[in-house]
């Protein structure tokens, strides 16, 4: 009795499997008139996606898209690209390997989307031109291709209050110098902080230390301000150590050190420009000090906007970016860093409407996909567009990243190194964790000199192993 008891609750679980496998295999169902979409939803939101696959849907009779929001969009997508029965067919997020991705012969290639035109112009044209050597990588065919469009071309850096600008007849400052005065004038105007019961001033900035790494974005401003773009390029070769001397002026490193030097001049060296403990402020916790009106400033990308919109407390909260404030020697200040390079668009090669992802990149790179980028996600794709700040259609942040980024003077350049080295991730700008807590915590190693000396020691360490 004992034996046919459990063939019957064998024969139940194997029903059971069935019926899962039924379910799964149904879920699974590839529709050769759906296109299934996975897209990191971060800090752009996601409504700008809805809007694109409207137009799609609209130019696409028949068709439809299911999109997938996933805040660990490069997870999912690790996984899912190893599956034989991967239905996916557009991945659009940070974090994608796809140069690894390429190699093994996972990814389509996309030569003939670049050969086509949008807006009558071939999107190999249209592509933000910091990204022009970005995309293209050896496939598992051992030759050349390009196998990802970037997704966005952000210029982060220093956001600011606007009303606490105006009404304190604050300058927005155009050069470091008179950054470092600003800050000065905050301190000592002792602003009380509305509503606060304690003897609360305003600073100058709040920032976290969880994401200190956004100082980044001003610190390589900074830099490409200094060193310009051809002495940058020669420098992300990797292909000599001496590149990182600190005291090589032929070097871009050597202005690296100058821009580390002017962050820390500013940041470590004067701890009342910054609120209490910013090292271990959490991000939400900074953001909300930045709408009640705790710092006047605060460094950080283009998602900043929309993340900061989603608070009950943001009412009539208005914020802009500045232009990178530039050393008054500096010979470069229309050069920005571009926040983007880890962001991107590929099709996975097991996709059975390659042609219909592609339909949909296309989309993204026309002027009315940009326009929806900027209007929906505040922000904007790696898709040359012109922009009339002027238009009322735009509000104080949007025209100020418009002015920002698409003058006609500006230079954008990105950390992209063309090297194995930098390919291989063995190499970066920081060989070293960046030292923005420990300097600001007035930790001895992170002061200029040593910091410097300390990353040109620990490459001549390594870089025989590295090249091997």
């Amino acid at each position: 009795m004992k034996f046919k008891h459990l063939a019957r609750v064998m024969t139940a679980a194997i029903g059971l499997c069935a019926i899962s496998s039924c379910f799964c295999a149904c879920a699974e169902k590839n529709d050769p008139n759906t296109l299934n979409v996975i897209c990191y939803d971060g800090g752009y939101g996601s409504t700008w996606l809805d809007k694109t696959i409207e137009i799609f849907e609209q130019t696409h009779e028949g068709y439809k898209v299911n999109p997938t929001y996933n805040k660990n969009a490069s997870v999912t997508i690790k996984t899912n690209i190893d599956r034989n029965n991967n239905i996916d067919d557009l991945y659009i997020s940070v974090g994608i390997d796809w140069q690894s991705y390429a190699a093994k012969g996972q990814l389509a290639p996309l030569d003939d989307l670049y050969e086509r035109e949008v807006d009558g112009i071939k999107i190999k044209d249209k592509l933000t031109s910091c990204y022009a050597n970005s995309v293209y990588t050896t496939g598992k065919d051992r030759e050349e291709h390009a196998y990802r469009t970037p997704w966005i071309a952000g210029v982060g850096g220093i956001f600011y209050n606007v009303k606490m600008f105006e009404e304190n007849n604050w300058e927005v400052p155009t050069t470091y110098e008179e950054l470092v005065t600003l800050c000065q004038t905050i301190v000592d105007a002792k602003i009380r902080i509305t509503g606060s019961d304690e003897m609360e001033y305003v600073k100058p900035f709040v920032w976290t230390g969880g994401e200190a790494y956004y100082w980044d974005y001003t610190l390589f401003t900074w830099w490409g301000q200094l060193a310009g773009k051809e002495k940058l390029n020669k420098f992300f070769q990797y292909d000599d150590p001496s590149l990182f001397n600190p005291d090589n002026t032929d070097s871009a490193y050597s202005d690296l050190k100058t821009a580390y030097t002017m962050w820390y001049d500013l940041i470590a060296s004067h701890s009342e420009y910054s609120m209490p403990d910013c090292t271990g402020k959490a991000y939400m916790s900074a953001q909300l000090d930045f709408i009640g009106g705790k710092a006047a400033m605060m460094p950080n990308g283009q998602w900043l906007y929309n993340e900061m919109r989603q608070h009950a407390s943001v009412t009539d909260f208005e914020m802009a970016l500045m232009p990178t404030p530039h050393l008054s020697t500096a010979q470069y200040p229309n050069t920005y860093y571009c926040v983007g390079e880890d962001q991107s668009i590929v099709i996975p090669a097991s996709s059975t409407k390659q042609d219909l992802a592609k339909d949909f990149i296309a989309i993204m790179a026309s002027n009315q996909g940009c326009d929806i980028f900027l209007e929906q996600a505040n922000g904007i794709l790696a898709f040359n567009k012109t922009f009339d700040a002027s238009d009322s259609k735009y509000d104080t942040f949007q025209k100020s990243i418009i002015n920002v980024q698409t003058s006609p003077n500006t230079v954008l350049f990105t950390d992209y190194s063309p090297s194995t080295l930098g390919k291989l991730r063995k190499v970066g700008v920081w060989p070293l964790e960046a030292r923005y807590n420990s300097a600001a915590n007035k930790t001895e190693n992170a002061a200029p000199g040593t910091f410097f000396n300390d990353i040109y020691t620990y490459v001549q360490g390594n870089w025989a192993s590295w090249n091997k």
